[in-house]
């Protein structure tokens, strides 16, 4: 099961537990002549294995889950109503299950369905006190599950979130940065979709770091970050390529409007007090997204742009050559 989704092991183990533990009861009912239940099992357990390959093989979860869920509560709905009260207890793991699997305010939404679909074999066949125990369990187990289930899906959201993000500058990190690209590049092949990149870099910074020690340099680049962070739309990404290079992957920006916004860029961090006891200027690369097929091309060009901005004496801006 690796390298894939949450959502995606949690359906292919959910498929593959859920045929290991209805199997012997299957064939148990079978052998004693119970058909219709074994038929009814079996058809949930051929359900499973087609899901179960349907999430392998696309990697689609959305319907795959809902499916799943829904059809998990209904056969065991039917089975309790088949069989009476004593197929109750089969409801517990299956209303647990939905909150595993989908969202908590569908998985609400099934089980209110679920016990109220329960309710008439339960209600002929069990003394009130008894009806009223199973109700008040389930119902205290999907408050836990919907508890634990919203609590779980908010730390997933923090740890991805953390986990694309430079945790100095809060800027997304390279990872996050060779997601975009390709995603851009794919989008632009099939819509031809406009974007730039721009690669800045700060002049002299090791000297910076050798004279007033890390500490000042790391100061220095979360000022920057902010800085540019107040420059750009919120349409454009910005990302901490390493060091003190940062990128901007400006969208729907023609090659002409990113070198406005990297003089704008410029300029705000030439004139700004950043630091006080030295001025703090950048150069700039760019490349627009017409230059390249590739994103390791796209990115390559606008690196060569900005070591020529280097070249050409630092505090600048320079564009990637024609192809």
């Amino acid at each position: 099961m690796k390298n894939r989704t949450y959502a995606e092991n949690i359906i292919l183990i959910g498929c593959i537990a859920g045929m290991l533990l209805i199997l012997p009861f299957t064939i148990f009912r079978f052998l004693n002549g119970d058909y219709l239940v074994s038929l009814i099992e079996g058809s949930l357990m051929v359900t499973m294995m087609g899901i179960f390959g349907y999430v392998l093989k696309t990697r689609k979860v959305a319907g795959a889950a809902l499916l799943l869920t829904a059809l998990c509560l209904l056969v065991t709905v039917v089975v309790v109503n088949l069989k009476g009260p004593a197929a109750v207890y089969w409801y517990y793991p299956a209303a647990l299950a939905c909150y595993c699997i989908i969202n908590v305010r569908m998985a609400s939404i099934y089980n209110i369905i679920g016990v109220t679909l329960l309710f008439p074999a339960l209600y002929t066949n069990m003394p009130i006190t008894e009806m009223m125990i199973v109700f008040t369990t389930i119902t205290m187990l999907c408050v836990f599950g919907y508890s634990f289930a919203l609590q779980t899906r908010n730390h997933q959201t923090k740890l991805t979130h953390l986990a694309a993000r430079d945790a100095l500058t809060g800027a997304w990190n390279r990872r996050s940065l060779d997601e975009s690209l390709l995603q851009k590049i794919s989008s632009k092949k099939r819509n031809n979709h406009q974007a730039s990149l721009l690669i800045l870099d700060l002049d002299h910074f090791k000297h910076i770091n050798d004279t007033y020690g890390h500490g000042v340099g790391d100061e220095i680049l979360k000022k920057i970050a902010d800085l540019i962070r107040s420059s750009i739309r919120i349409t454009d990404k910005f990302y901490r390529y390493g060091g003190e290079e940062f990128v901007i992957v400006a969208d729907s920006t023609d090659l002409e409007a990113a070198s406005v916004l990297a003089e704008s860029i410029r300029s705000r961090v030439e004139h700004s007090r950043i630091f006080s006891k030295e001025k703090i200027t950048i150069s700039l690369g760019i490349a627009s997204i017409n230059q390249a097929d590739t994103a390791e091309n796209w990115l390559n060009l606008a690196d060569e742009a900005l070591y020529e901005a280097k070249n050409q004496g630092r505090n600048m801006v320079c564009m990637a050559a024609a192809a």
